[in-house]
């Protein structure tokens, strides 16, 4: 989209183009947060085709902020890594419920966009039956984010 005011969010990326993309944390993760930052990566989102955030935080980090903007969101807290394959139903779920709705475009993000959520996304391309198996949804989502998936996100693709 071009005329955008604002900051793309850092690793702003498309997941499905058109439906569903993936950042880091507007702002920035844990002490390299900025509110000015998150502000403006704020107010790119707001006037994008963003329609919906989904939080993966482990506690309510942004949700006020994006009242502020007006931006809708839902918080699935992950409090953990480790519990974040115990949680993948929930959020596939959710992501599914978002896709199938008319005119939704979701912005899924954790504190980084790192092995975990690259390892989910992937997943979620299995899951919804975009790719064949479990190695090719590795080599899409390697293409998608430029970048290998490690060990850790590799456990959360099946």
């Amino acid at each position: 989209m071009g005329g955008l005011t604002g900051l793309r969010p850092r690793n702003f990326t498309w997941v499905i183009k058109g439906k569903l993309a993936a950042s880091e944390r507007p702002g920035g993760s844990g002490r390299s947060h900025r509110r000015v930052r998150r502000d403006e990566e704020l107010i790119w989102i707001s006037e994008s085709e963003i329609t919906h955030v989904l939080s993966l935080l482990s506690a309510s980090h942004n949700l006020k902020a994006y009242d502020e903007f007006g931006i809708s969101h839902t918080n699935i807290e992950v409090p953990s890594l480790d519990e974040l394959p115990e949680r993948r139903p929930t959020i596939y779920e959710f992501i599914d419920r978002m896709r199938r709705t008319r005119g939704e475009v979701l912005l899924v993000h954790m504190d980084d966009f790192h092995d975990p959520l690259s390892g989910l996304l992937a997943g979620y391309l299995l899951h919804a039956d975009l790719v064949e198996d479990e190695p090719t949804a590795v080599a899409v989502m390697e293409q998608i984010v430029k970048r290998p998936i490690g060990p850790v996100g590799r456990k959360l693709v099946g």
